[in-house]
């Protein structure tokens, strides 16, 4: 009898050692459990980039243009200005006295009074006749056609044509121009009420020996002193 006693209680405590060696694993594998760390999720390889707005502030340029200054032409009127042809050398017939130009048509040569052929070989003449610059009337002057006065062949109205004398600078500016017989009386008009200046070549240009008709360009004072006694 205390054979079978002794090994129930070595039976018992076989059975205790085998509970708490159950025991024993299952807190081991309760403990691993809760001590392994749950698998990560794969962190995102995509960045939500924040959309930034940046603003851009465009500046307006604003273009302000050069002040342009417009120099008002104011022509004086010849009469507003005077020279007495007694204060400078007299003019005499075969004397050197102006210089004429139109930078337009080329036209460039010295102003002689006088008309002969000595004369017309130099520059110009003036039939001296006819009025001097700032006298008020009709200032004919005369070249060949084919040397000093062939440019008149391009003269057109509005041209501006200068005259230069030891007592005044004059300009006159074109109003016509036109192709006349030699002996038309109304060519030209001695007693014209305002000062005048007419060039005139033979006509047609670039011939050799004199002709029958005359090219004439007719041009009206625009400024130059008055001359007064």
């Amino acid at each position: 009898m205390e054979g079978f006693l002794q090994k129930l209680k070595n039976h018992k405590i076989v059975l205790f050692c085998i509970a708490l060696f159950l025991v024993a694993l299952i807190m081991v594998i309760f403990i691993a459990t809760r001590s392994t760390p749950a698998p990560r999720e794969p962190e995102s390889t995509s960045t939500d980039a924040e959309s930034t707005t940046i603003e851009t502030t465009t500046e307006e340029t604003t273009t302000v243009p050069p002040e342009t200054t417009t120099e008002e032409t104011t022509t004086v009127p010849p009469e507003t200005q005077t020279v007495r042809l007694s204060d400078y050398d007299q003019i005499s017939e075969g004397s050197l006295y102006g210089y004429l130009s139109c930078e337009k048509i080329g036209l460039n040569c010295s102003v002689y009074m006088g008309d002969d052929s000595y004369i017309l070989r130099k520059g110009a003449g003036q039939i001296p006749a006819t009025f001097l610059p700032g006298e008020g009337g009709l200032i004919m002057l005369g070249a060949h056609n084919n040397s000093y006065f062939n440019c008149l062949q391009y003269s057109e109205i509005g041209d501006i044509i200068t005259l230069e004398t030891s007592y005044g600078i004059y300009q006159y500016q074109v109003v016509s121009t036109e192709t006349l017989d030699v002996s038309d009386k109304n060519a030209y008009d001695f007693y014209t009420n305002h000062e005048q200046l007419l060039l005139y070549t033979c006509y047609p240009f670039d011939t050799l020996s004199s002709t029958v008709y005359r090219y004439m360009v007719h041009a009206d004072l625009i400024s130059g002193p008055s001359v007064v006694d």
